[in-house]
């Protein structure tokens, strides 16, 4: 699915972090109105757009180190920098590179290496204004913000300088292409209506197919929407972005934690509160509340398309077993108007580890096991000792209902993690633990470091790849004979996943291998650098000798000076021994490099 998700300020990044789970086809069209802060510093000084959100935004759909992240967001304390950001320095930087700033901020999504890509709505260098109701015009972000403070002054109409500044044709782009539509969350007036205010945006969005949502913020803003309820919201973006500019509102309706109301408190904001016979006056209805965390107002009846493309269910774990193991393992085969009957069933594979075989141990008591998971029991159990894999089948299609449930399932699998059931890092733990013994592998560690997991289906590899970099790991992925792999190759990285799926002793058991080998190859380097010193010494007192008897023979020794005499004499004697053994053996002893002087003056004796 292709998201274009449209605004600025940290809710936009906020919720970028959340729908790379869900796509990687993620485009952010991003405000570059910002005129305070640190942005506004470098956009004065340097005449660029303001980096900040964009820098927001870039971090959020990041797949980078945990340091790397903590640089980019890093603020200097002290001098000329105080207060400056090092990821708006970098991008700074690249945009003086560059010829144009998404130019810049392309190279920066490189570096990044980013889910999905960020653009700037417009490359013109545009002011924001805003007139109140008390004939008032404001120039700039920053001090909308400000002069909005005072809670009796309302803003009539938000415009650009100049107005109707070109937008990016890559953003128009994403907008016509897009399955979904995303406004907000963030700043109303500063941060999304902004976006709207660039020529052939909101006409982009009224054209386009998708379904188009509007995230509302939870609390009131002090300085710019104090006071507001949601009917305000969605009035304030009709009358900058027309009539039926998005089809859903989410408002959030689950109770704010105290702690976090105070704090909200201290900033003069409040819960957002959603009036409904004002709703209703706008051609907004309220359906049931969704048994998801958020109310949905509609403002128009929605696309036939949006419930069976949108609301599918999760299933949690669709990865296919690997060939030859002895994990237990379960799949389903959904219902169908016709063909075969429904089937659910778990099994094990055959491998033997002498004796019995480790697939009679694990499935001798699945039975009881299943009846404390499910309070179901088997339709069909293979026979006890049964040779080959053994199969325990559910085909009462009650019972398998039942199971899908438990996994937040309803009716047909559908191949996407459930994310309502890892919501801590406890039950994310087990989910890859599972996912593990589905379809995991590592390999002898003897030979290689290398940690993997499975899947036939891309979705759920994409879903499993983000969820593992929201756990701090940093995975890679590739495609391999149809399947879809999610691996890691660094020792300690694996040491780390298995650790978190509860098998420690796997993890030191690499660590063990890897110490031996580090202890191995230690010696070897060791051994291989005496041999190749040896070697040089042996090659070396060789030509010195050879010279020693050219010279000898042509010239005879007694005609040398006397130091080099006395030189030629010591190697002649001591024709094995290495330049710090004959620095010592002379009489006076001198230094090593004395005495590569005066063997290198032979050399060149017999060279004359």
């Amino acid at each position: 699915m292709k998201i274009a998700a449209i605004g600025g300020g940290t809710g936009l990044s906020t919720m970028l972090r959340g729908l790379k789970r869900i796509s990687p086809s993620i485009t952010a069209i991003v405000t570059v109105m910002d005129n305070g802060g640190g942005s506004g510093v470098l956009r004065q000084e340097l005449g660029m757009l303001p980096p900040g959100d964009i820098r927001n935004c870039l971090q959020a759909l990041a797949n980078t180190e945990p340091t790397m992240e903590a640089l980019l967001a890093y603020r200097f304390q002290d001098g000329a920098l105080r207060g400056q950001s090092f990821g708006n320095l970098f991008l700074a930087a690249l945009n003086g590179m560059c010829d144009t700033f998404d130019e810049a901020v392309a190279r920066m999504s490189e570096v990044l290496a980013i889910t999905g890509r960020v653009l700037p709505v417009t490359n013109e260098n545009v002011q924001l204004l805003a007139d109140f109701d008390d004939g008032v015009t404001v120039t700039g972000e920053s001090q909308i913000a400000e002069y909005k403070k005072d809670l009796t002054r309302r803003i009539v109409r938000a415009y650009l300088s100049p107005e109707h500044p070109a937008a990016l044709p890559a953003c128009l782009d994403a907008i016509r292409e897009a399955d979904l539509i995303v406004l907000g969350p963030g700043s109303l007036y500063t941060s999304v209506i902004p976006n709207l205010l660039v020529s052939g945006i909101r006409e982009a969005i009224h054209e386009s197919d998708a379904v188009k949502v509007y995230v509302m913020n939870l609390m009131t803003q002090s300085g710019e929407t104090a006071g507001y309820t949601a009917v305000d919201h969605v009035r304030a973006l009709f009358d900058h972005g027309g009539e039926g500019l998005f089809d859903y509102t989410l408002v959030n309706d689950l109770p704010i934690p105290p702690e976090a109301q105070e704090e909200y408190l201290r900033e003069g904001a409040v819960p957002i509160t959603a009036d409904e016979e004002a709703l209703a006056a706008l051609g907004a209805t309220i359906p049931p509340r969704s048994p998801r965390r958020c109310a949905i107002f509609t403002v128009k009846p929605p696309p036939p398309a949006f419930t069976d493309k949108h609301t599918k269910g999760f299933f949690p774990c669709p990865f296919r077993p690997k060939p030859k193991t002895s994990c237990a393992m379960f799949r389903s085969t959904a219902p169908a108007a016709r063909g075969p009957r429904p089937t659910a069933c778990f099994y094990t594979a055959t491998r033997s580890t002498g004796g019995r075989s480790a697939s009679s141990r694990r499935t001798t008591p699945l039975p009881k096991l299943f009846r404390r998971a499910f309070s179901l029991s088997f339709d069909h159990v293979p026979p006890e000792g049964a040779a080959g894999k053994r199969t325990f089948l559910i085909t009462a299609p009650e019972k398998i209902l039942s199971i899908l449930e438990v996994f937040g399932q309803e009716s047909a699998v559908s191949h996407h993690i459930n994310y309502g059931m890892l919501e801590t890092d406890c039950c994310r733990q087990s989910f890859f633990r599972g996912a593990f013994l589905a379809g995991g592998s590592v390999t002898d560690p003897d030979k290689r470091y290398h940690l993997e997991l499975l899947t036939s289906h891309p979705s759920v590899s994409r879903e499993a790849f983000n969820l593992m970099l929201e756990m701090g790991f940093a995975p890679k992925d590739a495609v391999r004979s149809g399947g879809y792999i999610t691996y890691f190759k660094q020792s300690e990285a694996i040491e780390d996943v298995l650790t978190t799926i509860g098998a420690p002793l796997a993890a030191m058991g690499i660590m063990q291998a890897k110490m031996q080998k580090d202890m191995r190859n230690a010696v070897n380097r060791r051994v291989n650098c005496d041999s190749a010193n040896a070697d040089k010494i042996v090659l070396a007192a060789q030509e010195q000798l050879d010279a020693i008897r050219e010279l000898d023979r042509k010239y005879g020794l007694d005609t040398l000076p006397d130091i080099l005499q006395e030189t030629a004499m010591l190697r002649i004697a001591n024709p094995e021994s290495s330049l710090a053994d004959l620095s010592r053996l002379a009489s006076p002893p001198v230094s090593k490099s004395c005495m590569s002087h005066r063997l290198k003056k032979l050399l060149e004796y017999k060279g004359d």
